[in-house]
């Protein structure tokens, strides 16, 4: 049922009724220890899953709450029980770093993120609310609680490997095709500056010309590429178009940071219609710009906000990446770089090539890189 008070006032601590919680199932995947568990939520919209942690250096978390409900992380605690990250603080704050504090159908949450954040050996909590589309809390529904875990001792440089999946025409779409391997060398070069290497496979699904962005639509189309394609790879579906509230988008991330278990928002979607522009024919520079948008648009799976939002009254909480108030100010100290949030166009489009340490820093944390 329907807890009836609004999100914004509910901030009760979630308690345990009732029987148990089980442990959760554990499994190896792709270098990966992964742990599931299934839970509901209690009488005030609230379900906390605990995750043992050994000698590993990084993980994910992902909340899924079955549908039509939607759920966020509230606080993430660490053994000593002491609050690691406050997600409503977060939430509201003009600062973005921590993902998976917005009430959303698919919640992932990375930890560690910063050099000086630290995954100690113990029992971790994640509290995790859940609420209607309205934002009323839930009690009663059901939720889906994966982590996985990975052991990294050099957290500067790593390998991703990425499944760059073509769907529906854009199979028997030559052009398309030559666009999108000419721009993952592009997308080679701009991770390999924070010592990431890419390793892209290429796939070929069924599925529509037009799909949903990830997380609001074509739940099943996604799923089935999820569970197709190499658990540990950032799937990137490429299709003709997107259809997204947000109107003509050059690609899109299912979240910041995406998912690797199989879920409806577990990929980043791109366009070839929108990258290829008006005349629909790929120019040089609109192939350097499909490049830029795929490593963009992983960059968010990754865990990586836009240094400042296009209404430049929001910014990352990194100190290597400074605060500007004005499009004129952001577009000059930021606009080289790959996360900012729009191409920088005057005649020609401003190369977006740049990412600083503690950007390369996130995306090396990132569990999916080895």
């Amino acid at each position: 049922m329907t807890e009836a008070r609004p999100f914004a006032l509910a901030v009760a601590l979630a308690l345990s009724v009732g029987c148990s919680m089980p442990a959760p199932t554990e499994s190896q995947q792709d270098g990966l220890r992964t742990l599931h568990n299934d839970w509901t939520s209690d009488g005030d919209g609230f379900v906390t899953f605990d995750l043992d942690v050994g000698s590993e250096t990084s993980m994910l978390v992902t909340i899924d709450a079955e549908s039509p409900y939607l759920a966020y992380v509230k606080n993430l605690y660490g053994p000593d029980g002491n609050v690691v990250v406050d997600g409503e603080a977060w939430a509201q704050s003009d600062q973005s770093l921590v993902g998976g504090v917005y009430i959303d159908v698919v919640s992932s949450l990375g930890w560690p993120l910063l050099s000086a954040d630290t995954l100690a050996p113990g029992t971790w909590s994640v509290e995790v609310g859940v609420t209607d589309v309205e934002g009323f809390y839930v009690s009663g529904a059901n939720v889906a609680f994966d982590a996985q875990l990975k052991t990294d001792d050099d957290l500067s440089g790593g390998v991703m490997g990425a499944d760059i999946v073509y769907v529906g025409p854009v199979i028997q779409d030559v052009a398309a095709r030559t666009a999108v391997e000419e721009a993952v060398g592009h997308w080679q070069d701009l991770y390999a500056s924070v010592g990431i290497s890419l390793e892209p496979e290429y796939w070929e699904l069924d599925g529509p010309a037009t799909m949903a962005a990830p997380g609001d639509g074509n739940a099943a189309d996604y799923i089935a590429i999820a569970e197709q394609t190499n658990f540990r790879n950032v799937n990137v579906v490429i299709v003709e178009d997107i259809d997204s509230s947000l109107g003509q988008v050059y690609g899109i991330a299912g979240g910041i940071p995406g998912a690797l278990v199989a879920t409806e928002s577990s990929a980043v979607a791109v366009s070839v219609l929108v990258n290829a522009g008006p005349d629909l024919v790929f120019s040089e520079e609109d192939v350097r710009l499909l490049g830029e948008t795929m490593a963009h648009e992983t960059g968010h799976f990754t865990g990586l906000s836009h240094p400042v939002e296009g209404t430049m009254d929001h910014w990352d909480a990194l100190d290597d990446t400074p605060d500007c108030g004005s499009t004129n100010a952001c577009e000059s100290a930021l606009g080289s770089n790959l996360m900012f949030p729009y191409p920088v166009c005057d005649g020609a489009c401003t190369p977006q090539d740049e990412l600083t340490n503690q950007q390369g820093g996130i995306t090396n944390r990132y569990v999916g890189v080895e």
